[in-house]
């Protein structure tokens, strides 16, 4: 049936645009809105999320949209605002990291326009540094909305946990020391050690890692540094720097951080450097992390791993660690 002459559909131009408070609700909808989800539940999860990122003074500026708006003979200027398609919401953390949050697209053109969105997002951050995202792995759209917006795959991470039965701490303190020296290190606990010392034992173990290649020059040691410590609740009594007892050199690093809200001790990271690799330095790290839980009292040991660093997995598996998630992580670099 032909359209009534009093109703005729108008033509519409997308424009990508700093989301204003006027849009923010609508933006919210946009990116809580899931396939199941009610419009009634997701006006209130909009809101609810506009409350507790004001609440933790969100940084609103970088939240992007593209909104449509309709255009006729009697309106040229298209001021009307038809609709909010795509969002894009970049949010900042520590060591100038910056997560990025997206409706999810359902067909190949909102793929595109929310790259477009998210591109406009990311170059509005002036500061520089790294942005990243994770995405399920069978989200094939919102890969390819964020390959349009200039990300690029990093990884695909296995999110692992062990549960331990808390012990009494008198059989914590029972079990039996680890014997450093026969490894050729010993321990530096963060406590007594420096950023430059940290610095250098990271640096040490990112040569030949299997952990994300690659990640490790996409930023300053700094930043990565800074954004270790805003994991969890961070607590140097629990991260340790590993001297090569022969050089005195830092070779590697455990850093462990509590996240008493979950009941978790998340492993934050482990690494080692090439020439102290294979000598059972890594399953003793683990085994320290385990006794300093048991102590703690957290009940999940938990963290992060390349679905392709295949002597990890296999040592996580030997050690009854289970795998309960995966994430596809992709990441940008933002030019100062």
């Amino acid at each position: 049936m032909p359209a009534s002459p009093h109703h005729e559909p108008h033509p519409q131009t997308t424009a990508i645009v700093r989301v204003t408070e006027k849009l923010r609700v609508a933006a919210a909808l946009r990116l809580v809105q899931s396939p199941g989800s009610t419009g009634a539940r997701s006006s209130r999860d909009a809101r609810a999320l506009l409350a507790s990122a004001s609440e933790q003074e969100f940084n609103f500026d970088h939240l992007w949209a593209a909104v449509r708006e309709p255009v006729s003979t009697s309106n040229p200027s298209g001021n009307g605002v038809g609709g909010v398609g795509g969002v894009a919401w970049v949010v900042e953390g520590a060591g100038r990291t910056w997560m990025l949050f997206t409706s999810s697209p359902t067909d190949d053109p909102e793929a595109d326009e929310l790259g477009s969105v998210i591109d406009a997002a990311c170059k509005s951050v002036e500061s520089g540094g790294l942005a990243q995202a994770l995405i399920n792995p069978g989200e094939h759209l919102a890969h390819r909305a964020f390959v349009a917006g200039g990300f690029h795959e990093l990884a695909v991470l296995k999110y692992l946990r062990k549960r331990l039965t808390p012990q009494p701490s008198e059989d914590a303190d029972g079990a039996p020391p680890i014997d450093w020296g026969k490894m050729g290190v010993e321990l530096l606990p963060m406590t007594s050690a420096t950023d430059s010392q940290l610095a250098e034992a990271l640096t040490a173990s990112y040569e030949g890692t299997l952990d994300c290649p690659g990640l490790s020059e996409l930023r300053p040691i700094e930043d990565v540094i800074a954004s270790h410590k805003a994991t969890g609740r961070f607590d140097p009594e629990w991260w340790w720097i590993i001297l090569d007892t022969a050089t005195r050199s830092a070779v590697g690093a455990l850093l462990l951080t509590p996240c008493p809200d979950q009941g978790t001790l998340e492993l934050v990271y482990i690494g080692i450097a090439p020439e102290c690799r294979g000598r059972g330095i890594a399953r003793a790290l683990l085994e320290l992390g385990e006794q300093t839980m048991r102590k703690r009292g957290e009940k999940t040991f938990a963290c992060a791993v390349d679905a392709c660093n295949t002597p990890a997995l296999k040592l996580y598996d030997a050690l009854g660690f289970n795998c309960f998630a995966r994430r596809t992580a992709l990441v940008r670099v933002l030019r100062d």
